[in-house]
């Protein structure tokens, strides 16, 4: 998500939830009689305010932050900004007044407050300190204020609960069955990444936001061209159910690394927080604390544009800061997605975090970590990394039928996003909103499943699909549409050029049918079915008349010998941009 959304989102509920972390605004002023002080006035002199704060007239500011505490004296993030404003006008009494109404009221980023700038003026102070040692009386109040405002605000609409096992508030209008499979799974992911990566809980009750409908979605909230977004200033999170319920898995992820980050002290790179929460997106679980990541689109993205200038070597990718990373969004995900997912397959993904965590002063970036994680310089692992990469991406891009269907891009299943007029699925009957549970009896539980089971189909090929729609298994069939012959479409798998005599093979695609048949780098094809190869035209001319599956007798000259070789052509393979697979 963008800054620039970010903010909107964050104006839009900071007036309603109060754990805002707000950076600076502070000279003694009397507080002033409560007034009437419209919403956008309000806003307009909290910017102000921190104008004056980047300017560093702190007394100016804490005269407009009174002013706007007298309109609204339970708003947690301007009380924390009038203490920063008195303690830089060094008048500590009233910067421990106003930071012990912050606390009250709901402000409560301790680890900030105890090494934020604003404060050093007060931070040695007895009273400081005693604040501090209440932070569990503190942290209780602000859920009970967060459950209270959340059910005022969202009441009328949603269902409200608190889930404190969970230490969650859960706003949603689904239905009572999704109701409990979205509390399942929130719970599942409490327990796997509580069990294998994050060791702190989080003191504040996360505010889950999951509407039934992309119209209620934007209906409510700021309108926003993504998937689900998670505001860790608000501890809020966002999810539009209708892309896949791995989206709740992602933002919910982002939730839990935040609350560990805040216990710690610490704020991982963009690379490392989207790594995480993208690495669950696409999972399955196994028993009830486990979730195992599979394979989505991400690897598609990155498989497509390793070698080529979109994609972004990974020392540029780990040192970029929020704005760099989203500017390349697709790759940047995919990368940190798949360098996680290497550390998972590894057994090193929580060795990694742990590693890190520790050491992170020496290196915020993660580099160094890695590095001693996987004994290898970055430079090194990075090529290894990129050919597992490759290897895991093989049979995605050679699929000799189209069923045509778009799954969502985060899914705990296959959940179908579009489907194809025309396509196969089309004919089959399979709709939007379909889950392909089953595929010639083996259970699908992700894109990747899907992937590897085409991967074996052929043109004109029948396959039995359950579907999940409604509740209720429906089966359906689909005929794969036989394979047309199109001349010109045959493959050999060979990089040539004439020569005196013949068509020089300069090269040789690995399993083409020309590996297959024998045919090696330095052969001259002097002859095909009879006809002459004495030119490019020639050669040309001959493989213009081919299909898949026809069979050419080549006559070859090797040294000073001369062979006959049997081919039987294939398809052209789909491959990555920028490869030349050949002729």
């Amino acid at each position: 998500m963008t800054k620039k959304l970010a903010l909107v989102v964050f104006l839009a509920l900071s007036a309603v939830f109060a754990v805002s972390v707000c950076r600076p605004p502070a000279v003694r002023c009397e507080e002033q009689k409560k007034e009437s002080l419209s919403e956008k006035d309000r806003r307009a002199l909290l910017k102000q305010a921190g104008i004056f704060m980047r300017q560093k007239k702190y007394a100016e500011a804490l005269q407009l932050l009174l002013r706007v505490l007298s309109y609204r004296p339970d708003d947690g993030g301007t009380w924390y900004n009038a203490a920063c404003c008195a303690a830089r006008l060094k008048d500590a009494k009233s910067a421990l007044l106003y930071l012990q109404r912050a606390f009250e009221n709901g402000y409560v980023d301790f680890a900030w407050a105890q090494k934020d700038p604003d404060l050093e003026y007060i931070r040695n102070t007895a009273k400081f300190k005693a604040l501090l040692r209440k932070k569990k009386k503190y942290y209780k109040a602000a859920n009970e204020l967060r459950m209270k405002r959340v059910s005022e605000y969202y009441g009328q609409m949603y269902k409200v609960k608190v889930y404190p096992d969970e230490r969650i508030i859960f706003v949603s209008d689904v239905e009572e069955s999704k109701y409990k499979r979205l509390l399942d799974i929130i719970h599942r992911v409490n327990l796997n990444h509580f069990k294998r990566l994050f060791r702190h809980k989080p003191e504040v009750y996360n505010i889950v936001l999951c509407p039934s409908s992309k119209e209620e979605y934007n209906k409510h909230f700021p309108p926003m061209n993504v998937l689900g977004v998670f505001m860790p200033a608000t501890k809020t999170l966002f999810v539009d159910l209708n892309v896949g319920e791995g989206t709740l898995v992602h933002e919910y992820t982002h939730a839990l690394h935040f609350a560990d980050q805040d216990a710690l002290g610490q704020r991982h790179p963009i690379w490392i927080v989207e790594g995480f929460a993208t690495l669950f997106e696409n999972s399955s679980f196994f028993g009830s604390t486990q979730l195992r990541p599979r394979h989505g689109f991400r690897l598609m993205v990155l498989a497509k544009i390793i070698g080529t200038p979109s994609y972004v070597p990974l020392k540029t990718l780990m040192k970029m800061d929020h704005r760099r990373f989203m500017a390349r969004a697709g790759a940047c995900y995919a990368e940190s997605r798949l360098v996680m997912y290497w550390l998972y397959r590894k057994g090193l993904l929580r060795k990694f975090y742990y590693h890190y965590t520790r050491n992170y002063r020496t290196d915020p970036t993660g580099i160094f970590s890695l590095e001693q994680v996987t004994g290898k310089p970055l430079d090194e692992f990075e090529k290894s990394w990129q050919s597992f990469v490759l290897r895991e991406a093989r049979g995605v891009f050679d699929q000799k039928v189209k069923l045509g269907v778009k799954l969502t891009m985060a899914a705990l299943n296959c959940l179908v996003f579009e489907v194809e007029e025309g396509s196969p699925a089309d004919k089959a009957g399979i709709k939007p909103g379909d889950v392909l549970y089953s595929y010639n009896g083996k259970r699908l539980r992700s894109s990747a499943d899907l992937t590897e089971v085409l991967s074996r189909e052929r043109p004109g090929d029948k396959a039995k699909i359950v579907l999940l729609r409604d509740g209720e298994k429906v089966e359906v069939v689909v005929q794969y549409p036989k394979e047309e012959r199109k001349p010109g479409t045959g493959y050999l798998g060979i990089a040539s050029k004439p020569v005196e005599g013949g068509i020089l093979v300069a090269r040789v695609v690995k399993d083409s049918p020309a590996d297959k048949a024998g045919i090696k780098p330095g052969d001259v094809l002097v002859e095909g079915d009879g006809q002459r190869l004495e030119t490019a035209a020639d050669f040309k001319a001959l493989m213009a008349t081919k299909c898949p599956g026809d069979r050419v007798k080549f006559v070859v000259k090797r040294g000073e010998r001369t062979k006959r070789i049997k081919v039987k052509l294939g398809a052209r393979p789909k491959v990555r941009p920028g490869v030349n697979p050949g002729v």
